[in-house]
């Protein structure tokens, strides 16, 4: 609360002449002012200032109860510093008061806040709300006596700079909230909120079509992971503009005139919103003009990388075009076939796509309690020595037997149960059962040579804080040597993931296991960077083998790897033999295990014991023979 005194009068001679002194250099370079005396009304000092422009809107009170305004150019000189921004104004004081006789001024500390001032002129009386107010200066001056008019003017003012300033970081805010931050695109709530306007439009008017292209870049997150997350966000950056570029270029419309909207949802997704198209064919000339320009290869920090979208298409015909969300689902779903196909293409959504979306739910939905109804197991395939014949080994792989869906495809749920991550305990059970499987054949009556079993590990698996520990302490619990157990990694999964997974790999082979790159000849690694990770075994795809026959191509391809391994002291396993034709042919390159269905498919474990049996072993000899 503010103290308010009454101002005094001083009529000492000796402050009298004190006073002015010190106002005597303040108007110096001005014309003179006349002292005025107690009696002159208010209105008559207002008319004063009006008429003499080079007067401020401040009156200094002189001892003798008279005014003396002060000049423009030496008001700082007056004023105490803390009032020195706040009350200098650029036009004369208004009127002070109306005709009635107003009661002598309160007085105010110079130290109040021009807030406090104001809040105590407004909380008067109506009738003296606008009469003027006293200022305590302190020191030599006497006190100002002040406008309040003018003072709530200066307090609009700096509220309405204030509140200037905060709508401008507002609108920065909400831009920046509707906006990636990486690329500058619009980001997933700014694309929804324009493809619900363009559903409202469609609603209104049935012939307002309009398509919505779904993007997944694929091969990005291995960009991402080999040459590290600024290269992939830099990529982004390049994707995003080739893309806008694209846009443009094929509509022949700036995209601030409406016609299209380009957006990214997170990750290597993006969205592109097609308005008032004639037809579904305009939609998919579009994605193949995206495709097209996404083909030439990024510089990426002195790398060349390529990234090709796979883009699913939902028009207002084929799908719901009044429901914002089904159709980026609708589009989702196409995107997803276009990545089945074969990736690099788009697809269009249709009926059925809305039905393998729900079917794909639905997997997902009963995956998730699939170990706990136990209705996952494994089988074996075997893996056989070429030169005797002789089962070595066995391959595991999962296999799940639904009540209702029946027996279900791992190309159908491994996805899945990598894309919602049950694929880590998937990959656990696996890794358990397999083992201690291994541990009862070695361990069995009249048992031949030791047997040895190898296992998928997924990525998610492989990065999992305690993978290293489980499988040591399962090797432990089964009773197995280290080294009979072999370890699968995908191709992609090693590279993608550079120094992190090579020490998770040493680790594996600090336990003594061994390690085998699955699908080599599929992925993007290098072959003269294999020497880095440290493998013991290289599976040749069964996509080398489909061939073999037809083209001498892939003989010489598979002659180089066979020639690579054996320099690196790695084995051979050739995935996909079908056929005794096939199998001469490897025998012929020098490689030295082989593995596909002219052995035998994957079968439960009391199957597969009878393949080491001696007459199924002196059978595969008489098949390599």
């Amino acid at each position: 609360m503010i103290r308010l005194t009454e101002a005094g009068h001083q009529d000492s001679k000796h402050e009298a002449n004190q006073t002015n002194e010190t106002i005597g250099p303040i108007a110096k370079k001005a014309q003179p002012s006349p002292l005025l005396s107690h009696n002159t009304t208010l209105r008559s000092i207002s008319k004063m200032l009006q008429r003499e422009s080079s007067h401020v809107g401040v009156l200094i009170r002189t001892p003798q109860g008279g005014y003396l305004p002060i000049y423009r150019d030496r008001m700082f000189v007056c004023l105490a510093k803390p009032y020195a921004k706040d009350l200098y104004y650029d036009r004369p004081i208004l009127e002070f008061a109306k005709q009635h006789h107003p009661q002598p001024p309160l007085m105010l500390p110079c130290t109040t806040s021009v807030s406090d001032a104001i809040e105590y002129a407004v909380t008067r009386e109506p009738e003296s709300r606008y009469d003027p107010i006293m200022v305590d200066i302190f020191g030599d001056l006497p006190p100002l006596i002040l406008d309040v008019r003018l003072l709530l003017e200066k307090q609009r003012e700096l509220l309405g700079a204030a509140l200037s300033q905060v709508e401008e970081q507002r609108h920065k805010a909400l831009v920046a909230s509707l906006h990636d931050k990486l690329t500058g695109l619009p980001n997933r709530d700014n694309a929804m909120a324009h493809l619900g306007k363009m559903s409202r439009d469609h609603a209104a008017d049935t012939s307002r079509d309009f398509a919505v292209l779904f993007l997944d870049y694929d091969r990005f997150k291995l960009i991402n992971d080999s040459l590290g997350h600024d290269a992939g966000d830099e990529l982004l950056i390049q994707i995003s503009k080739r893309l806008k570029q694209t846009l443009s270029d094929s509509t022949g419309i700036d995209e601030s005139q409406m016609k299209w909207k380009t957006a990214r949802l997170g990750g290597d997704e993006f969205l592109v919103l097609i308005d008032q198209i004639a037809h579904t064919q305009e939609a998919t000339a579009i994605a193949q003009a995206i495709l097209d320009a996404m083909r030439p290869t990024f510089a990426i920090r002195g790398h060349s990388v390529s990234s090709l979208p796979s883009i699913g298409i939902a028009t207002s015909c084929s799908s719901d075009g009044t429901c914002p969300a089904s159709m980026v689902r609708d589009a989702d779903a196409a995107m997803y076939r276009a990545k089945s196909q074969g990736r690099a293409r788009y697809a269009l959504f249709d009926q059925s796509l809305q039905e393998e979306s729900f079917q794909r739910l639905y997997i997902e939905s009963q995956l998730r309690g699939a170990l706990d109804q136990d209705e996952l197991s494994a089988y074996y395939q075997p893996i056989v020595n070429c030169e005797s014949g002789q089962v070595a080994g066995f391959e595991a792989l999962i296999r799940w037997t639904h009540p209702e869906l029946g027996t279900v495809s791992p190309a159908q749920f491994i996805p899945i149960a990598e894309e919602c991550g049950v694929i880590s305990g998937i990959g656990r059970f696996m890794l358990e059962t397999a083992i201690h499987q291994l541990a009862q054949w070695n361990n069995r009556a009249n048992a031949g040579p030791p047997l040895y079993m190898s296992i998928n590990v997924s990525k998610r698996q492989l990065l999992q804080p305690d993978c290293v520990d489980h499988l040591a302490r399962t090797i432990e619990q089964a009773g197995v040597a280290p080294e009979q157990i072999y370890l699968e990694i995908t191709e992609s999964v090693v590279i993608g993931h550079g120094d992190t997974v090579v020490d998770i790999l040493k680790s594996f082979k600090d336990l003594g296991v061994r390690l085998s790159m699955d699908d080599f000849g599929t992925g993007l690694s290098s072959l003269t960077h294999l020497h880095q990770y440290p493998m013991d075994v290289l599976k040749i795809d069964q996509a080398f083998v489909k061939h073999l026959e037809e083209k001498s191509i892939y003989t010489a391809v598979i002659l180089a790897i066979v020639t690579l391994a054996k320099n690196l002291n790695m084995s051979i396993v050739v995935e996909g033999i079908e056929r005794v034709e096939q199998l001469v042919q490897i025998q012929t390159l020098d490689c030295e295990y082989a593995q596909g269905y002219l052995f035998s498919k994957p079968v439960p474990a009391d199957e597969a014991v009878k393949l080491l049996q001696p007459k199924t072993a002196e059978h595969q000899r008489g098949q390599v023979a």
